[in-house]
């Protein structure tokens, strides 16, 4: 995955205020698979209410970052992270540096976001004001995970992990993993999560589990508390960032061919069961902000079971899920360093088969004859994760908010005069945020070459 430039304005969607979370007895929660670098050889399980370790208040390490979501695999992220929440929340100071050079630095102390462009992407560096609510709001970040705030690992407020279980690994070398397995109960479901550690406690993997969004694993490798004390510096040209670029980077442009979409005052119009466009969508999770994610999507969804989709990030890496086959397909570039994966194994959950692609997103899946906005598939009797109070947002009309599971989950769609999405926001109250903004949306419903679009390079002859 290929980040490009920051999002300096967020959806300010006015959304209903989930249910507070209540507490709980210590769960009893199944530990999921280990990563393949700490397969188990034995294991033992106990009872324990006591949190994971903590992790340094000042460190960095490389964070490999895996997403599922409904409908859709992202695949991997690489992430260079530097994090000093020494000072608390409010001074902290985090950076991320993604493959191709683009980096994000925040800095708390003087609520000020830093964003530099690599060479390859314009050599520019641009800084804005960090708002309420983003990342130096009372927790100490990681990237795409949770982790301690002064010894207390929590997703914010009235949203404490409670900690049940913790499973001993005898590892391939022979080492010792223990995994704490704990939770947050929210609305209807319960997220999950599992930190594993090493004898000498440190933390080598956070998995964080939602019943019906974001499931991500980072790992981290190379961690140290050592390092250089200019590690947040920002190049001495940064610029502030204008009016003007502002406008520029939260512009979209619409496709000039004809749209399907049947229009209604009360929801939002329907997908066409084909579709391409170009994808930019920030993320953020508690204390952390992540930057944008640039893609090019391409999916067929006439059901959930035989969707096939293609998605290359930063015109460098694809992933193409194709439901039917139950595989995953990724490859750089035209046909390099290509391998497959089962759905269902090698932490491709099949859920990304259960609801019709939308990359970081949510759209609408057909279900016995009507389209639903749903997180969950048609197997579920988990209807209450059906997106519902759909109304019109602010003064546009082309604008829809809704929500699920009481509020905790909530969906703000947009599209243009001619009936294509322009944008597609959802949330998980104290879980992640993706704002998905829509570029070149075609429908392809009338595409005769649809099944061109999907053939795979030469390198996956002979692996399938």
């Amino acid at each position: 995955m290929y980040f490009l430039s920051l999002s300096l304005l967020f959806l300010t969607a006015a959304i209903p205020k989930p249910i507070q979370a209540k507490s709980q007895s210590p769960p009893t929660i199944p530990p999921p698979p280990l990563p393949t670098k700490f397969q188990a050889l034995s294991t033992s399980e106990y009872i324990s209410t006591n949190p994971p370790p903590p992790l340094p208040t000042k460190f960095q390490a490389l964070a490999t970052s895996g997403y599922t979501s409904p409908g859709f695999f992202a695949g991997i992220l690489d992430i260079a992270f530097t994090a000093d929440c020494s000072n608390g929340p409010e001074s902290q100071k985090l950076k991320s540096v993604y493959p191709d050079g683009y980096t994000v630095i925040s800095d708390c102390s003087i609520s000020t976001r830093y964003i530099i462009e690599p060479s390859s992407r314009g050599d520019t560096c641009a800084y804005t004001k960090i708002e309420e609510g983003e990342e130096c709001d009372g927790i100490c970040g990681a990237p795409f995970s949770v982790r301690d705030t002064s010894g207390v690992w929590t997703f914010g407020e009235d949203m404490e992990i409670v900690w049940g279980a913790k499973t001993s690994f005898t590892a391939s070398d022979n080492s010792t993993i223990t995994q704490h397995a704990g939770s947050v109960p929210r609305g209807a479901g319960t997220r999950l999560v599992f930190v594993n550690i090493t004898e000498d406690d440190e933390v080598v993997s956070i998995r964080v589990e939602s019943d019906d969004w974001f499931t991500v694993e980072t790992t981290l490798e190379n961690t140290t508390t050592t390092f250089d004390d200019n590690e947040f510096d920002a190049p001495s040209d940064c610029v502030p960032a204008t009016d003007a670029i502002l406008k520029s980077e939260n512009s979209v442009s619409s496709s000039s061919s004809s749209s399907s979409f049947t229009t209604t005052a009360t929801s939002p119009p329907s997908f066409p069961s084909a579709w391409s466009a170009t994808l930019i969508t920030s993320f953020t999770n508690p204390g952390y902000n992540a930057g944008n994610v640039f893609t090019n999507t391409t999916a067929s969804c006439p059901s959930p079971p035989s969707q096939i989709s293609r998605t290359t990030f930063g015109n460098f890496h694809t992933v193409q899920q194709d439901c039917n086959l139950g595989l995953i397909f990724d490859y750089d570039l035209q046909g390099l360093n290509c391998f497959v994966t089962k759905i269902g194994e090698g932490g491709v959950d099949r859920r990304i088969c259960d609801t019709c692609t939308m990359p970081f997103g949510i759209r609408d899946t057909k279900e016995k004859g009507e389209k639903v906005w749903t997180f969950r598939g048609e197997e579920s009797d988990r209807k209450e994760m059906d997106v519902v109070d759909w109304s019109p947002d602010g003064e546009e009309e082309e604008a829809w908010a809704g929500s699920a599971d009481g509020g905790w989950m909530t969906v703000r769609v947009e599209v243009n005069a001619a009936g294509n999405y322009v944008r597609d926001t959802v949330e998980e109250h104290g879980w992640i945020r993706a704002d998905v903004k829509i570029e070149d949306f075609k429908s392809l419903e009338e595409d005769n070459d649809l099944e061109e679009k999907f053939i795979l390079p030469s390198c996956f002859d002979g692996m399938y």
